[in-house]
């Protein structure tokens, strides 16, 4: 014989019944793992007591399409609160009452039976996930769709949830907890950081954090692909520091013949400092195999086509010593300001970048030529004539 799950509270009406059958559900039926111990760390959980399959984006309306089957155990409650974490638990537990009314219409709520199999609707993208592991004040959620989905259950953290889905796993949305206000400094570490208590945010994920702050965006949506916004710090790494320019720029030798890592050489004045007004000017040199050199330096010093101009001797030098070519450049072009995305970013925080293109070598008709090579002629004749004097009494 099969045995209902019966309750006592009659039928009054969608809302009026809902604070009750919580109430019932809850404290009459295992809701599953979710009210016990916290797991081990790495040890994903779920309820037994119910099964969720998800059908397809064919519900009305463009809605997301799930089917729920249930065991013994089973509850509205545990089915909406437990396996849609970002709603409120009325709302989601709402929706599943709403699925299991369309397919046994006239049967009371609490006439629920084991076996029984109904489909239900939720907005589409909404997170339901039927697996779970708690670590802490951090709970991780794997999707029915494959989004991941970390929410943070301390009230005082910066951010509320991570989200990451499936058709873009590149990106992340994150809800960023203004009720909190939290400092820049705190907002940008919780924002790029993944979880990491020593991640240290660079210059330009501290201004992303403080905009944000700014024009209170509750939504954040981060890049996951890199550690870090600044594109040297994602390299540095696998440079080798080898000393120090007149300047006072550290100077990144990378050791590469593949194409991979365009870049040989960073003289870089930056390093972990995150005030753009400390940083000096050039506070970075970029060089390219191919030859391109590029400066981020003071905007108030590139206004003028005499902050633009290369430096030609020390940069000959380095190509000479370092850039491993069979001829390395020794002139270039005056260098012309980038307008991409991050050149205008970094404008913002009164860097600009400027790029220095190779110059090629002169090419002369054959007079010229004769006239170059006799006057080099020259020049050795009388440099070695110099040589041979003596020295006078």
């Amino acid at each position: 014989m099969v045995t209902k799950i019966r309750g006592i509270i009659p039928m009054m009406g969608r809302l009026a019944a809902v604070p009750a059958l919580l109430m019932l559900f809850a404290a009459a039926l295992p809701i599953g793992d979710a009210n016990a111990a916290p797991s081990a760390a790495d040890e994903w959980t779920g309820n037994d007591s119910y099964r969720i399959d998800f059908v397809g984006r064919d519900g009305p309306n463009g809605t997301d399409h799930y089917r729920a089957t249930l065991d013994w155990g089973a509850s509205f409650f545990a089915i909406g609160a437990e396996t849609i974490p970002l709603l409120p638990a009325e709302q989601s537990v709402n929706m599943v009452m709403d699925g299991y009314r369309a397919t046994f219409p006239g049967r009371p709520l609490e006439d629920i039976q084991p076996g029984d199999s109904f489909d239900f609707y939720v907005p589409m993208g909404t997170v339901v996930a039927t697996e779970w592991r708690i670590r802490g004040a951090i709970t991780e959620y794997r999707s029915l769709r494959g989004d991941d989905l970390v929410t943070y259950t301390n009230p005082n953290y910066p951010i509320k949830h991570r989200l990451t889905r499936p058709e873009d796993t590149g990106k992340t949305e994150v809800l960023v907890n203004l009720e909190v206000e939290p400092e820049p400094e705190e907002l940008a570490q919780a924002l790029y950081g993944r979880d990491d208590p020593n991640f240290s945010p660079d210059y330009l994920q501290l201004r992303r954090a403080k905009e944000i702050l700014d024009k209170q965006t509750q939504v954040a949506t981060i890049n996951t692909t890199r550690a870090h916004i600044d594109d040297f710090l994602e390299i540095r790494d696998s440079g080798k520091a080898s000393g120090q320019t007149e300047d006072g720029l550290q100077v990144y030798w990378f050791e590469s013949n593949g194409t991979a890592m365009p870049i040989f050489r960073v003289d870089d004045g930056i390093g972990d400092e995150t005030d753009p007004s400390l940083f000096p000017s050039p506070s970075r040199v970029y060089y390219y195999k191919d030859g391109v050199v590029r400066t981020y330096q003071r905007s108030k010093d590139t206004t003028m086509l005499s902050g633009r101009q290369p430096n030609t001797e020390e940069w000959a030098k380095v190509y000479g010593e370092w850039g491993q070519m069979e001829s390395p450049p020794t002139r270039w072009e005056v260098g012309q300001p980038e307008q991409d995305a991050q050149a205008d970013e970094l404008k913002q925080l009164g860097i600009t970048v400027l790029r220095f293109q190779p110059k090629e070598p002169p090419k002369g008709n054959f007079l010229t030529q004769a006239l170059d090579a006799l006057l080099g002629l020259m020049k050795r004749e009388s440099d070695q004539g110099s040589d041979q004097e003596s020295p006078s009494e």
